[in-house]
């Protein structure tokens, strides 16, 4: 992290599949101006709110505390797309420990502040738009007395 060679805003993923039948299959199905991984992540372009979005930092972080677990997306390679996302793999001390779904990983976006705005499906008949999300987090300090 020190020397800079890597920035602190870049961005993690597990590849789920064989990193070189990955990185062939990208090669093979991409122009080669190379944004297609950035924009399945940006915001603005492919990112959706099932998508962890995990920077350098926050794993450096995580391998120093006891208390600060991330989540990694999961990624293949896709059959209609470039790339599928299957879920996150939870890292805790530099060492993945679990995995979570698709939905769990909205769920941790939203607890994190990540936008969830977008059209969620979650059954067969319907789906859900969520047009924002709100958090807020309150502690009241009291004194407690021990009394003998």
């Amino acid at each position: 992290m020190r020397s800079r060679d890597i920035s602190a805003k870049a961005l993690v993923a597990i590849c789920d599949d064989d990193i070189e039948q990955f990185f062939a299959s990208m090669k093979k199905n991409t122009p080669p101006n190379g944004t297609s991984l950035l924009d399945f992540f940006e915001k603005n372009a492919g990112w959706n709110p099932e998508i962890s979005l995990t920077r350098v930092w926050k794993i450096y972080r995580s391998i120093h505390s006891y208390t600060r677990d991330v989540a990694v997306p999961l990624l293949r390679p896709g059959d209609t797309t470039l790339v599928e996302h299957t879920g996150s793999g939870v890292l805790k001390n530099g060492r993945m420990v679990g995995e979570i779904s698709l939905d769990e990983t909205l769920l941790y976006n939203a607890f994190n502040g990540e936008s969830t705005e977008g059209k969620v499906e979650f059954f067969n008949l319907g789906s859900v738009l969520i047009l924002g999300d709100s958090m807020s987090l309150f502690s009241y300090k009291k004194v407690y007395f021990l009394y003998l």
